[in-house]
């Protein structure tokens, strides 16, 4: 099965919306943050509504990945070292 992916919310949003590109990470786990989830909620509320928002929350939360203070030591100097690539705060932590 492998060791599985981070998904940021971009991700999650096109496996959500059923983009093809994106069929070959589902055959391992998938893993994101709280921050990408609270993003994914908004964004399926706002698009379709509260119960679908709901329901993609709980399916994709069974793998949060639980920050440590190290890993946002490490996910700031990612975010300073790559500062041009406008990374945001939540995909640091997810390359963390």
């Amino acid at each position: 099965m492998g060791i599985g992916y981070f998904a940021d919310t971009y991700a999650l949003v096109e496996i959500i919306k059923g983009n093809k590109n994106y069929a070959k990470f589902l055959d391992r786990p998938l893993f994101t943050s709280i921050f990408n989830l609270y993003e994914l909620y908004y964004i399926i509320l706002k698009d379709y509504n509260k119960s679908q928002a709901e329901n993609f929350f709980f399916y994709f939360k069974k793998n949060i990945i639980k920050f440590n203070d190290s890993a946002i030591f490490f996910a700031s100097e990612f975010k300073l070292n790559n500062r041009k690539k406008n990374i945001s705060y939540t995909d640091s932590l997810g390359y963390a």
